[in-house]
């Protein structure tokens, strides 16, 4: 988005911080939006129940997986 704005010579080219707050700001509600399309939650009501995909759980497991994996270290 930035380079694009730049690209652009905009009157204002937003900060890399400014991009990152307003994406952090629109994620929930992108979240909700894609989520019930791809879980299909107008064509199947009951999707709702059986897809019960959350914007904290996914949130947690996006940060789950950004951590980088731990070698165990055998000593022997």
């Amino acid at each position: 988005m930035y380079r694009e704005a730049k690209a652009q010579n905009l009157q204002r080219t937003p900060s890399i911080g400014q991009l990152k707050r307003k994406i952090k700001n629109e994620e929930r509600r992108s979240f909700k939006k894609f989520r019930d399309a791809y879980f299909m939650y107008d064509i199947n009501p009951s999707n709702v129940t059986r897809f019960p995909a959350t914007y904290p759980e996914a949130d947690a497991y996006a940060l789950r997986l950004q951590r980088p994996k731990r070698r165990s270290q055998r000593r022997g």
